[in-house]
């Protein structure tokens, strides 16, 4: 009988340590690709105004401060009206809390 116990508890031990085995996480802000659905056209975007909450809730923040130059100095992109195109994440552990989009065209902000 006092085997038993010595086992049950050897084995609560064995299963009570695998919890303390931990996983490596990446904390940094994914990167994203617009990928084209009708071909297999894609394009990383580059990261401009990111807010982000990395390891230990240390903030990262990264802010272009003039949007319109960090804009000219990116390749165009160009895609069809209608045309559907979907925007992918490197990983999606995370809630996407807020996300903006803006289309500009000579300058000026389209809709």
């Amino acid at each position: 009988m006092n085997y038993l116990w010595k086992l049950a508890a050897g084995l609560w031990l064995v299963m009570a340590m695998t919890g303390c085995i931990a996983e490596e996480f990446d904390f940094t802000p994914p990167a994203v690709t617009l990928s084209n659905t009708d071909s297999v056209q894609s394009a990383e975007l580059k990261e401009a105004n990111v807010v982000w909450i990395g390891e230990n809730n240390k903030q990262i923040k990264k802010e272009a401060d003039d949007i319109i130059s960090f804009a000219k100095k990116q390749e165009a992109l160009s895609y069809k009206p209608g045309q559907k195109i979907d925007l992918l994440f490197d990983s999606e552990d995370f809630l996407v809390e807020e996300l903006s989009v803006s289309l500009w065209k000579n300058d000026e902000e389209i809709q």
